[in-house]
């Protein structure tokens, strides 16, 4: 590609990224970001679509609390669904997951609720160094029905990579003088990374799960059917989660992120809801 013509070279970037993900990222590389020093710019975009095997009925989602804290709430839309979900406590977590199935796929939505409104803190640094198939790769058969109740939610997530890649430890294929790209280009030229750009999106809704990601890379020259079943237990997410979206084959996850706030729904649209989170 030509990166002399940098608007040109960012257009035609960007609607790649945004044909490959069914035009949910777009905008992802601005064109003053490439210069003549430019060399390579890696591209990488994923998207997903999926319905829930067991789907959400619109008619009763409704309005309810959200705790963004042990006391205060903001209004969320919650969906409902009863069925059989695999599911598993952890007492070492102080939280219990949960995994909603997609038709005919290989993926999972995975639910990791903690017990208390204001867990998701100390969730999150208990599982700094936790085996995370432990929380989606060894449920039980489904054995138990539910009631979920889960609030729609969309995120739009936007990031710069530099600072955080060098604080995990790549620090040298930023510098100049020491970085190795070698096995790049057929040429010799001294190659070293100037930027790294990720953004992603996923919305939740009755029907399922729609989620994108892009990064960038800019290299520079330097239930059961009994007559009277059981009383069905409520798993109700009405406060700060972690959700994966789970590869059931490889035991890894495909998306991850965290909620925490949502937005003050509109009560004149019930149907609506967004908020803010984090997504990988």
């Amino acid at each position: 590609m030509n990166f002399d013509k940098n608007i040109e070279a960012a257009q035609k970037i960007n609607n790649f990224v945004k044909n490959k993900t069914n035009d949910k990222i777009k905008d992802l590389v601005k064109g003053d970001c490439i210069n003549n020093k430019t060399s390579v710019i890696l591209v990488n975009a994923n998207y997903f679509k999926g319905d829930w095997l067991y789907k959400f009925d619109k008619t009763l989602t409704e309005v309810d609390d959200f705790y963004i804290s042990e006391t205060k709430t903001v209004s969320a839309a919650f969906m409902h669904v009863t069925s059989n979900f695999n599911s598993k406590e952890f007492d070492d977590l102080d939280a219990t997951s949960l995994e909603l199935k997609y038709t005919n796929s290989k993926l999972s939505f995975v639910i990791v609720l903690p017990h208390k409104r204001e867990g998701l803190s100390k969730l999150e640094g208990k599982l700094s160094n936790y085996n995370l198939t432990k929380l989606a790769g060894d449920f039980s058969p489904y054995d138990r029905g539910y009631e979920v109740i889960l609030p729609k939610f969309k995120v739009e997530f936007e990031i710069e990579l530099y600072d955080i890649l060098k604080n995990l430890g790549m620090k040298e294929m930023f510098n100049e003088e020491k970085a190795n790209l070698s096995g790049l280009l057929e040429s010799k030229e001294q190659l070293y990374v100037s930027d790294v750009l990720h953004k992603a999106n996923i919305e939740i809704n009755e029907e399922g799960a729609e989620a994108a990601s892009a990064t960038s890379l800019h290299i520079l020259i330097p239930m059961s059917a009994d007559k009277h079943p059981p009383r069905i237990p409520k798993f109700k997410v009405d406060h700060p989660f972690l959700y994966y979206i789970w590869d059931t084959q490889t035991q890894t996850p495909v998306f991850s992120g965290r909620i925490t706030k949502p937005n003050v729904v509109d009560h004149t649209d019930k149907k609506s809801c967004t908020f803010f989170g984090l997504i990988c």
